[in-house]
């Protein structure tokens, strides 16, 4: 049972973006290394079918593309 569900959706967009929100502005450099997806997307899928727009759309990530040549 996920007692976060039970929450209105209203107040679960609130909790998402205080989670998931990065450096506002900043982007976030993304390499490799670094990279993993929050925690709270893994948790089920309906949390991740809410919750991915905040982290995805709402911030901005810089990817770091070693030997790309152009």
């Amino acid at each position: 049972r996920c007692y976060l569900l039970e929450v209105p959706l209203a107040v679960r967009d609130r909790i998402y973006e205080s989670a998931l929100l990065l450096n506002e502005g900043e982007p976030e450099l993304i390499t490799k290394e670094n990279f993993a997806q929050p925690a709270l997307l893994c948790t089920c899928r309906r949390i991740r079918f809410e919750a991915s727009p905040v982290f995805y759309i709402m911030n901005n990530f810089m990817f770091q593309l070693p030997n790309f040549d152009i």
